[in-house]
C-alpha cells in the first residue's frame, strides 16, 4: 500500500459613499445583503457572509463561442476617475524631457528567439465583438489557458487546441444570477453586461485554475477548477456588490486570492482561497480608499514554489499580501516613488483584518513623467495611417506585480518584487516602460530598490508591458511596440541575472503586427493589458500573450508564444517518504525504485529521499526480501517536496 501527498500549504468589493464621507465608530449593517461595513482609522472595511458555490458542468461539454453581435468597445470608453488627472496626479507636461534612465537602459546583447508562437482566441471567438480584448493567459503543468473579452481557450504545451474557445458565461449557466443568466435575461444567448475584464490564473501552489470576471450588473464572479484539468468542472462563487467592479485584477497568495478594482473608490479585496479550493463556503473581506488621492493598487502574485514567509501557521500567520502604487515626484527632477501596502486578512474574524492606506513602505525611484501623452490625455500612441491613435494606458500599473522568493528554510536568501508601468520616454507621445525590482534580504523585512530601468530603445513606443522572473533570477518583459512606420506587434526583452544593473537586452519579435486598428468599434482602445508568465514545470520558459491585427480594420487577433534564456537552469524537485510494515514499524534497507533508473535505500527510521529529479511522470515501487509492496505507483513532479509512503505486507 502507499500514500501520495504534496506539501501544499495552505474582486472587487463595493464601498458605501455614506461611510466614505462620515466616520463611524461602530459597525453598521450596510444596504448590501449579507454584508457588514465598519469604520477603521484608515477607511471602511467590509466583509460578506460566506458564499455557497455551485459546481459547473465540465468545460469540455460547453459549446464553442461564436460571434452573436457587435456592440463595440466596452464601457471603459471615457477615462474613469481612477485614470483621470485628479488630485493624485500632479500636472506634468514638460516640453523638453528625457527619462534619466533611458540612455543606460539597453544592453547591446541578444534576447533569445521564440521557441514557438501560435494563434490565440480571436475576434470571431468573441460573442459580442468587444474591444479591447483584455488578453491574458496562464500556464500550468500540461496546459496553457488564454482568456479574452469574453471567452477562453485551452491549449497543450505545444500550443495545440485542447478546448475550442468557450464563452465564459457558459460556465455559469447552472447558476443563474448576475454572473451569467439571471432575472435580466432578455432572450439573447449571450449578454454583454454579464462578462467583462476576465482574468485567468494558474494556482501552482494547489495545481488549480481560476477564471475571474466582473459583471457589469453588480457582481464579482470567480470560478475555481475542481481538479487540475482546466477543461473540467469549476466551483462558482458570485459576490453581489451592488456596484460594477471595474478593471478588476486578481492574484495568488498563500492564504487568499487578493484583488483590486475600482467601484466608486479604489477597493482591495481578499477571497478565502482555502475554502474556495475545497468548494466550501467562502467569504470576502474588502477595504475601500476613503478619498481619491490614491492610485490603482496592483496586488502581488506568487511565482515559483517558495512561499511568502510563514510564522505561526496554526494561527494563520502568513506574510501579508503586498500591493503597490507608483507616483511621480512634485517636479521632473524630484524622485518618484513606489509605495508598498500591506494587507493582513483574517477570514474567521474579518474585523481584525487590516490594510493601511496611510502608511505604506515608500521606495524612492529615479524621476519619471507618467503623463505619457501630454495635457493629461492618454490617447497618443502613433501607428501607420490609416490607423487610430491608441491608448497609452498611462497612470495605471502594468499587469503583473510579481513576488518571487529565494529564501531557504533556514531563513537565508532573498525575495523580490517586480513591477512595471508606462512612462514618457522623451517627447509627448513616446511611451516607454519603467520597470523596477525590489529586494528583501530578511523575511518580513523592509523592501529596498535593487534595480530599475526605462526601456524605449528607439523612437517607437513600447507599452502595456508585463514582467516576470525565472528560477535563475533572469527577467523578461513583454509588451506592444508601435510607431508611425511600425504596425503594433508583440515583442519582448530580457536580462540575465549577471547583466549590468538596470539594463535590458535588445528586443526580440514574438509576432509582428500585420495591420492597424481602424473604425469606431475599438476606437482608441488597446490592450488593456498583456500577460507574461513563467512555466511552473521548468521554471525557465516564459509564456507571453498580447493582441495584434492581421489586417487593417476593427477585428483584432491575439497571439501567444514562449521563449527562455539559455542560461536558465531548469528546476529540479525532490521526493521522499517512509516505509512501514503492517504494524507501522519503520523498515530499514528497503530499496525504493524509480523507472528512470534511480534508487534510494531506507535508513533506520524507514526514510528515503531523492533529490534533483527533473520534472516529469514517474513510476515508483519498493522491494525488500520477505515483504510485498504491491504494484508500482504513478506520480508526477512538480509539485516540489512530494511525499510517497509505502506500507509492506507479508
Amino acid at each position: 500500500m502507499f500514500a501520495l501527498s504534496s506539501n501544499y500549504p495552505f474582486p472587487r468589493a463595493a464601498s458605501l459613499v455614506s461611510l466614505l464621507l462620515i466616520g463611524m465608530a461602530t459597525p453598521l449593517q450596510a444596504d448590501l445583503p449579507h454584508r457588514v461595513t465598519a469604520w477603521q482609522a484608515t477607511g471602511p472595511i467590509s466583509w460578506s457572509e460566506p458564499v455557497q458555490p455551485q459546481l459547473s458542468d465540465p468545460v469540455a461539454t460547453q459549446p464553442e463561442s461564436a460571434a452573436q453581435g457587435l456592440i463595440g468597445a466596452d464601457d471603459y470608453l471615457t477615462l474613469p476617475k481612477s485614470r483621470s488627472p485628479i488630485s493624485a496626479i500632479p500636472p506634468q507636461s514638460p516640453t523638453r524631457w528625457l527619462d534619466p534612465l533611458l540612455r543606460g537602459g539597453r544592453l547591446d546583447a541578444p534576447s533569445p528567439t521564440p521557441l514557438f508562437n501560435r494563434p490565440g482566441v480571436d475576434f470571431q471567438d468573441n460573442p459580442h465583438g468587444l474591444a479591447p480584448p483584455d488578453t491574458n493567459g496562464a500556464v500550468g503543468l500540461h496546459h496553457y489557458v488564454q482568456v479574452i473579452n469574453v471567452s477562453f481557450g485551452v491549449y497543450d504545451k505545444q500550443g495545440r487546441i485542447v478546448q475550442k474557445p468557450t464563452y465564459i458565461g457558459e460556465l455559469w449557466r447552472k447558476r443563474p444570477g448576475y454572473c451569467a443568466f439571471g432575472a435580466e435575461y432578455t432572450g439573447l444567448r449571450y449578454q454583454a453586461s454579464r462578462v467583462v475584464d476576465p482574468v485567468v490564473l494558474y494556482d501552482q501552489l494547489a495545481d488549480r485554475w481560476v477564471i475571474s470576471h466582473a459583471s457589469k450588473s453588480q457582481a464579482w464572479c470567480i470560478a475555481v477548477s475542481k481538479t487540475p484539468d482546466p477543461t473540467g468542472p469549476y466551483y462558482l462563487y458570485e459576490y453581489d456588490l451592488k456596484e460594477f467592479p471595474d478593471y478588476q485584477k486578481l492574484a495568488v497568495w498563500a492564504n487568499g486570492y487578493y484583488a483590486a478594482s475600482q467601484t466608486s473608490r479604489y477597493v482591495v479585496t481578499a477571497f478565502d482561497r482555502d475554502n474556495m479550493l475545497k468548494g466550501q463556503r467562502a467569504r470576502m473581506v474588502s477595504f475601500a480608499r476613503p478619498d481619491d488621492k490614491f492610485r490603482f493598487p496592483m496586488p502581488a502574485t506568487v511565482d515559483g514554489y517558495t512561499l511568502p514567509h510563514v510564522d505561526n501557521v496554526p494561527l494563520g500567520g502568513w506574510e501579508d499580501e503586498y500591493f503597490y502604487t507608483f507616483e511621480p515626484g512634485a517636479s521632473t527632477t524630484a524622485p518618484g516613488k513606489v509605495s508598498i501596502y500591506h494587507f493582513s486578512v483574517n477570514f474567521n474574524r474579518p474585523a481584525d483584518s487590516t490594510f493601511d492606506f496611510k502608511h505604506p513602505e515608500v521606495i524612492e525611484v529615479a524621476p519619471f513623467v507618467d503623463d505619457v501623452c501630454g495635457s493629461m490625455s492618454t490617447y497618443c500612441i502613433e501607428v501607420p495611417q490609416p490607423g487610430n491613435i491608441l491608448d497609452s494606458m498611462a497612470y495605471v500599473p502594468n499587469v503583473r506585480f510579481v513576488f518571487r522568493s529565494f529564501f531557504k528554510p533556514d531563513g537565508q536568501g532573498e525575495a523580490f518584487l517586480l513591477g512595471s508601468f508606462p512612462v514618457r520616454a522623451s517627447k509627448a507621445g513616446h511611451a516607454g516602460i519603467r520597470w523596477f525590482q525590489l529586494r528583501q534580504t530578511k523575511q518580513e523585512g523592509p523592501w529596498q530598490l535593487h534595480q530599475e530601468g526605462t526601456y524605449a530603445p528607439n523612437a517607437y513606443s513600447r507599452w502595456i508591458g508585463s514582467i516576470a522572473m525565472d528560477g535563475s533570477r533572469d527577467i523578461a518583459l513583454g509588451y506592444s511596440a508601435a510607431g508611425k512606420a511600425l504596425k503594433p506587434g508583440l515583442r519582448y526583452t530580457t536580462r540575465q541575472a549577471d547583466d549590468p544593473p538596470g539594463t535590458l537586452r535588445n528586443e526580440a519579435v514574438l509576432f509582428p503586427g500585420k495591420g492597424v486598428q481602424t473604425g469606431v468599434r475599438a476606437q482608441n482602445r488597446w490592450g488593456d493589458y498583456s500577460s507574461l508568465v513563467i512555466d511552473p514545470v521548468d521554471d525557465c520558459t516564459f509564456w507571453y500573450t498580447n493582441e495584434y491585427y492581421k489586417t487593417d480594420g476593427d477585428a483584432w487577433s491575439t497571439r501567444f508564444g514562449a521563449f527562455k534564456l539559455p542560461t536558465c537552469v531548469p528546476a529540479t524537485f525532490s521526493l521522499g517518504g517512509q516505509v512501514l510494515d503492517a504494524v507501522q514499524t519503520p523498515l530499514a534497507g528497503v530499496t525504493v525504485w524509480l523507472d528512470s533508473g534511480r534508487t534510494a535505500i531506507t535508513d533506520a527510521e524507514g526514510a528515503y529521499r531523492f533529490e534533483g529529479l527533473p520534472p516529469g511522470r514517474y513510476q515508483a515501487w519498493a522491494s525488500l526480501t520477505g515483504y510485498r509492496f504491491g504494484a508500482p505507483v504513478a506520480l508526477e513532479l512538480p509539485p516540489p517536496n512530494s511525499r510517497l509512503d509505502f506500507t509492506a505486507g507479508r
